[in-house]
């Protein structure tokens, strides 16, 4: 018995059915379960209609009002902690203490000094207790901080300067950010030989936002922002929401000129220090808080399940992504001509010339005219010579090119000793603090401000003016972002790509000296390359000849349950037809060219192979499609074989059971790396659980939170979909022997996306309409009415019309017209929408199609360009419409290529290939592994 559980999966909704094929030869007789979930998605729909709103961006930015809130709070209580202490705030330090302390286990609320009158007073501007403000405003204060001397002895005065302060802190203006500096950065793209100091140049947004406030300043010679604003506000002109905007360098500026203009203040003093300092625990204004950590958020490594991945501005990591391009290069001088890889001083000689350099990237057409001057003959991926298009955008190494140009040639090997030591607190023994460019990348990836990258370059590592500003230039360079490996994953191959091997086998031989060791690696080393290749070549071989014929099972199962021949008859022998099959299908594997290249012999033997495994699939009453080898496992055996020590005493190779070996040797074994080895979900797990008063032991599906997908929209249709099928296994509805078969999306598409989809679906129905219009200008006799138009579409949406006589058991006769006219309505207005795409012509023939031609299927069929049969594809996408008398007797079921004007079919074609690559060069970009 053969159970099929369906599922289809969406962002909001879950469907589910089951079928037991043995419960007799009706859909509606097999079907022994169907269910539909449909839950809330995380998005909505703004005024338009389009699905833009994410309720989580929504709940997000309330709470990012919230933290500026909390911050400013922070600041204020440290700022009048600072006041009090040297004696400029009214306030004690039992009330402040009741403010701001907050301590739920204790009982401990947070408390505003209410009775504090002094307090009350200072914060009013009434200096002297009359109950009247001395200054309209805080600005006219610190407009007099800079024209009058003031008297700090005199308690007043202090408190002046307090009050003045504690304003400052509570609006200390804007400052641009990291990813500001890096916008900005690549609008002036510097390079290393830019002599620009980057702590200036690279913060356009400060100066953009405050040059309306730093122009009025320079037209009325007002030395502080305090100065600016005190005069706006005497000429009754708004202050806040205007065009009038500081930031938080104009700040720090008015605080410095006060303190210099007042003969009884000091720059140098404990107070000033305390006031601006930026470091945590001395200042209190200008501190600012690190951002909170994002290490926990990032994904795990494929390779390496417990590791976090890497940054992709490591250098590692480019070095990495260039050797994987650079070893992939090939070309030779005729097409017809084996391919070539470039030899190891090339690969050295382009790394160094073309990568590492500070442009974040460039095109190919670069590197084919560097090699062109090498092999002396042209190259273009037009004519087949060079597998790369000009036009490939290839990623470089900027931050691998800064280092080198920071720290010299030698860059890998610059190792800087300072005279600070380290004591280990576990065994109490001191090591000598160094750093290397790894450290040096570390603090430029870390550091959140360009000020604080220099204060290190100059403190610890004793750089002059010059050289930390070039480290500062290196922090700017750094982008953000993460590749799907982790740093010892990329470690383990960047050492077989320094060797030269492409990438797929630098991972398969990544692992092994950790799992052997590197006495026993470097020994064996050049047996276990050419024995990789060896086993890659005859896997790949053997998977080809497998997929041929899961496509041929594919077929079959394609066919309807009453088409289907030699259902559940085990002796069925192939016949001549099925035979005929076997060999198209093999023939368009390999492909026209390579297939007729091949000698007679080699030609039997992979069709006997084909037809082998195509025979044995009707011989099994499973009749399920052909599991794939797997080139770890034949790996593992290979090791196993030639190493005592690696050999498995259980034979994990021929275990049957499902469960993984425990012993050392499998262990080790299942550390190796594979290039397509992805993040698994948790298998399933054997429960207990109690279900309908009956205890029960089953496999039940465990959580589907995986380190790398986090995704809200999906997760929640993940849980939902565990839940309804753990309900079914406790039901017994389904098991660990049903089939099951998934729809869903390919990717999930952003809000922007989204959006760009509902406006080209209003366009194309817009169209649709023109198309109606058209169709019944010239084709009157149609009779089409508006009502039926509308019928049509709401029928289109509800049925396929194609299975109406299913899907509507119990239809009138007038019902059955106007599905019938339905029918015609889509089927016309398709041909007509694909006869304006293809220029009112044929694809095939040339030749021009009557629009009155057009619409009678005699003389004009749709065409699918993959035939159905193979791709099960009837989309817009996969059709044309043809001549039918070239569709039905000369192209039937091939593929364009196998037809003998293929040359011919290109070149009309030729405008829209040109559009593709087009699109393509604008809007996908370059992989980062």
């Amino acid at each position: 018995m053969e159970k099929i559980l369906g599922v289809d999966l969406g962002t909001g909704s879950v469907g589910l059915s089951v079928r037991d094929t043995d419960n007799g030869f009706n859909l509606q007789e097999q079907l022994v379960f169907f269910s539909a979930n449909i839950f809330k998605t995380g998005s909505g729909k703004d005024d338009r209609g389009f699905t833009v709103k994410s309720y989580a961006a929504e709940r997000t930015k309330y709470r990012s009002v919230r933290r500026l809130y909390q911050s400013r709070k922070y600041r204020i209580w440290a700022t009048l902690s600072v006041l009090i202490d040297f004696g400029f705030c009214p306030l004690s330090k039992e009330d402040l203490e009741k403010w701001s302390v907050y301590n739920k286990a204790k009982g401990l609320k947070r408390i505003y000094p209410i009775d504090a009158l002094e307090f009350e007073q200072w914060v009013r501007l009434d200096f002297d207790g009359d109950g009247i403000p001395d200054y309209s405003s805080p600005y006219q204060l610190r407009a007099e901080l800079m024209d009058t001397q003031f008297d700090f002895s005199n308690q007043t005065d202090r408190y002046k300067l307090g009050r003045a302060l504690y304003h400052i802190a509570q609006r200390r203006g804007f400052k641009s950010s990291k990813g500001e500096t890096i916008k900005s950065q690549e609008e002036i793209d510097l390079d290393e030989n830019s002599n620009i100091e980057i702590t200036a140049e690279l913060k356009k947004s400060e100066e953009k936002k405050s040059k309306d406030l730093t122009a009025y300043m320079n037209e009325h010679n007002l030395k502080t922002i305090g100065c600016a604003f005190a005069h706006l506000e005497n000429k009754n002109i708004r202050i806040r929401n205007s065009q009038f905007q500081a930031v938080r360098s104009q700040y720090e500026d008015e605080i410095r000129e006060i303190f210099s203009f007042q003969n009884e203040l000091d720059l140098n003093s404990e107070f000033y220090k305390g006031i601006t300092s930026k470091k945590k625990g001395e200042g209190s204004i200008f501190f600012k808080r690190p951002l909170r950590s994002q290490k926990g958020l990032v994904g795990k490594c494929t390779l390496e399940q417990n590791k976090a991945r890497c940054p992709i501005s490591h250098p590692e990591f480019e070095e990495f992504r260039a050797l994987s391009f650079i070893n992939n290069i090939k070309y030779r001088k005729q097409n017809t001509d084996k391919w070539n890889t470039l030899t190891d001083e090339q690969k050295q000689e382009l790394y160094e010339s073309k990568f590492l350099r500070t442009a974040p990237s460039f095109k190919f057409e670069e590197i084919i005219k560097w090699l062109e001057k090498k092999v002396q003959f042209p190259l273009s991926y037009q004519n087949k010579t060079i597998n790369y298009k000009g036009k490939t955008n290839v990623s470089g190494c900027p931050i691998s090119a800064r280092l080198r140009n920071f720290l010299g040639e030698n860059w890998k090997n610059y190792i800087f000793e300072t005279n600070k030591y380290k004591e280990n607190k576990k065994n109490g023994t001191k090591h000598q603090i160094t750093y290397d460019y790894k450290d040096i990348w570390h603090i430029c990836f870390s550091y959140d401000e360009a000020e604080n990258v220099i204060q290190f370059a100059k403190e610890n590592l004793l750089l002059n003016d010059k050289k930390a500003e070039e480290m500062a230039r290196i922090w700017g360079a750094i982008s953000q972002g993460y590749s799907m490996l982790s740093l010892k994953a990329i470690s383990n191959i960047n050492r077989f790509l320094r060797k030269g091997l492409i990438y797929t086998d630098a991972v398969l031989l990544a692992k092994l000296p950790e799992i052997l060791g590197e006495e026993i690696w470097l020994r064996d080393e050049e047996i276990f390359i050419s024995s990789i290749e060896a086993m890659i070549k005859d896997n790949r071989e053997e998977k080809r000849i497998m997929n041929i014929a899961n496509n041929l099972i594919a077929n079959y199962k394609s066919l309807e349950l009453e088409e289907q021949f030699a259902y559940k008859n085990t002796d069925y022998k192939l016949d001549a037809a099925d035979i005929r099959q076997a060999e198209q299908y093999t023939k368009e594997s390999f492909g026209e060219k390579t297939w007729s290249g091949m000698s007679q012999n080699e030609r039997e033997l992979i069709l006997a192979d084909v037809i082998k495994l195509y025979q044995d699939f009707f011989s099994s009453s499973k009749r399920d499609y052909l599991k794939l080898p797997k080139l770890g496992d034949a790996i593992k055996t290979y090791i196993s074989n030639n190493y005592d020590f690696l050999n498995c005493p259980n034979n994990f190779i021929e275990k049957k059971s499902n469960l993984p070996c425990e012993c050392n040797a499998c262990k080790k074994l299942n550390k190796l790396y594979h290039p397509s080895q992805i993040e698994f979900y948790k298998p399933s797990k054997e429960t207990r659980f109690v279900y309908n008063g009956t205890l029960l032991s089953k496999k039940l599906l465990e959580s589907p939170v995986i380190g790398t997908f986090r995704n809200p929209m999906a997760m929640r249709t993940l849980h939902i979909l565990r839940h309804q099928i753990n309900n079914l296994i406790k039901e017994g509805i389904v098991d660990e022997d049903t089939r099951v078969v998934i729809e869903t999306a390919r990717d999930l598409n952003d809000a922007n996306m989204r959006w760009a989809i509902e406006k080209f679906q209003r366009e194309r129905e817009k169209e649709n309409k023109e198309f109606e219009e058209a169709i019944k200008r010239h084709f009157p006799e149609r009779k089409y009415t508006k009502d039926d138009i509308d019928k049509a579409r709401l029928l289109l949406d509800q049925y396929d019309v194609s299975e109406k006589s299913e899907q509507i058991p119990q239809i009138s006769e007038q019902k059955k017209k106007k599905l019938d006219r339905v029918d015609i309505y889509k089927k016309d207005v398709t041909k007509y929408r694909l006869w304006l795409e293809q220029g009112c012509r044929c694809i095939y023939t040339g030749k021009l199609i009557n629009i009155s031609a057009l619409f009678d299927d005699t003389k004009v069929d749709f065409e699918h360009t993959i035939p159905r049969s193979i791709s099960f594809d009837n989309s817009l996408a996969n059709l044309t419409v043809c001549d039918a008398h070239f569709n039905r007797t000369i192209k039937r079921n091939k593929i364009p290529a196998l037809l003998s004007n293929y040359e011919d079919i290109l070149a009309r074609i030729q405008p829209w290939i040109e559009k593709v690559e087009r699109l393509k060069d604008y809007s996908i970009p370059h992989s980062l592994y």
